[in-house]
């Protein structure tokens, strides 16, 4: 198959053709670099088509900007023809989380242990911070992330492939982003329970963290609000129950106010759950379960 003449740099070869893009090597500026082109399919409308494909092309582009501005470790993005609907990455090296996971074996030894604890740990991390600036990666799987060896695992994990990623901040996106991770994780690789546990524990952690919402010298607004010495909650949290109580007596508080204090922590804990506003990361693995149940109930139908 020739290479279309739109695609510029020295000698460019097709490495790889998907269902939605092909794959070029070639340079940049005299720099190695891939090339992805997203094909026209002669099945749909031109004029949808090109639209379609535009569109991708667009929140590909978003995903990667917000990637490189929050230094999450992906390729850099070297030019882009909107007409041609075509990318320049930069050429990373390394292989493939499946190769090299391939290359370890069996992940259930002992030998593997640490640096199982390691791969989960990068890849926890690193989604939670694409969820945390809104990037739904869209297929997450082993083959879609690069470690350089000669960095190790820690300093040289890379995430590639953004072509079906969006932009949300929906709790339910970022699931079902996890779940895709999971089951490509399951169907892939065998004795990848603990690889699996690892990864969505480093996520809750990272995820959790980067959502606190810093107010007052550092209180987590995600988090009832503590009270000073002599303040009741129901003064901090007054908004959200509606009503406020003021100590009396010298600050001390009376039974009354105790049961008043302890009816208003409830009352904005319900408030927060109902708003979303637990830990993101903690709120996003209990949409996790909920995703699974919808798919083993899919899965038992089918």
């Amino acid at each position: 198959m020739s290479v279309p003449s739109y695609i510029k740099g020295e000698n460019p070869q097709l490495l790889h053709q998907g269902a939605e893009a092909r794959i070029y090597s070639t340079t940049f500026q005299s720099t190695p670099c891939f090339v992805k082109e997203r094909f026209s399919k002669q099945y749909r409308i031109p004029e949808l088509d090109i639209k379609l494909r535009k569109r991708q092309l667009k929140a590909e582009l978003k995903a990667l900007e917000l990637c490189g501005k929050h230094l999450i470790p992906t390729p850099k993005v070297l030019d882009a023809d909107q007409t041609n609907v075509v990318v320049y990455l930069e050429q990373l090296p390394g292989v493939t989380l499946r190769e090299y996971i391939e290359n370890l074996g069996d992940l259930g030894l002992v030998d593997n242990v640490e640096k199982v604890n390691e791969i989960a740990s990068c890849i926890g991390s690193t989604i939670a911070r694409l969820h945390h600036v809104g990037v739904i990666h869209g297929d997450l799987t082993t083959s879609n992330m690069i470690i350089d060896i000669s960095q190790g695992v820690s300093k040289g994990f890379f995430m590639i492939d953004f072509g079906l990623s969006q932009i949300s901040d929906n709790v339910e996106e970022k699931a079902v982003d996890l779940y895709v991770l999971e089951r490509a994780i399951e169907t892939t690789h065998a004795n990848s329970v603990e690889l699996i546990s690892l990864a969505l524990n480093a996520y809750q952690v990272t995820l959790d963290e980067l959502t606190k919402k810093v107010v007052n010298g550092g209180e987590n607004k995600n988090e009832p609000v503590a009270p000073q010495e002599g303040e009741l909650v129901v003064d901090v949290v007054a908004e959200a129950v509606g009503s406020a109580v003021s100590p009396v007596n010298g600050g001390e508080i009376s039974e009354q106010d105790k049961k008043k204090q302890e009816k208003a922590q409830k009352k904005l804990l319900a408030k927060q759950k109902k708003d979303n506003v637990l830990p993101q990361g903690t709120h996003v693995l209990q949409r996790l379960n909920e995703v699974r149940t919808r798919g083993r109930k899919k899965s038992m139908i089918g």
